[in-house]
């Protein structure tokens, strides 16, 4: 175990394995497929960040970002969404509702950027 946990929600089964490859071994990763899920894995791991697909199906982010910040104990907890493709205006909403940043792409640098918002 690192110590810190991160969220990933995604329902790409792809960038989900991508997500992990990169970030361990400074997280441990736990995964949600919808946005419900995202949400319930929120309140049940109390992850140190979370990061969200926008576009993920059953609850949006949006939606999400907004139930996640509900509860006191994780009102603070750092959110970071992306779309794929990008989409501004839906990162700006993302934004304007909580969200603590934009994600834009997996890349190598992905933990020391999750890093920053720790």
């Amino acid at each position: 175990m690192t110590g810190k946990t991160v969220l990933y929600v995604d329902d790409d089964l792809s960038r989900v394995e991508r997500f992990g490859n990169l970030v361990k071994p400074d997280f441990d990763v736990e995964t949600a497929f919808n946005g419900w899920d995202g949400v319930g894995a929120s309140i049940m791991y109390h992850p140190d960040i979370v990061v969200f697909n926008l576009g993920v199906s059953v609850m949006t982010g949006l939606e999400a970002i907004r139930l996640i910040r509900s509860e006191d104990d994780l009102k603070d907890l750092p959110f970071l969404g992306f779309t794929i493709p990008r989409d501004p205006t839906l990162e700006q909403i993302c934004m304007d509702s909580g969200c603590t940043g934009i994600l834009e792409e997996l890349t190598e640098e992905l933990s020391n950027q999750l890093q920053r918002y720790l």
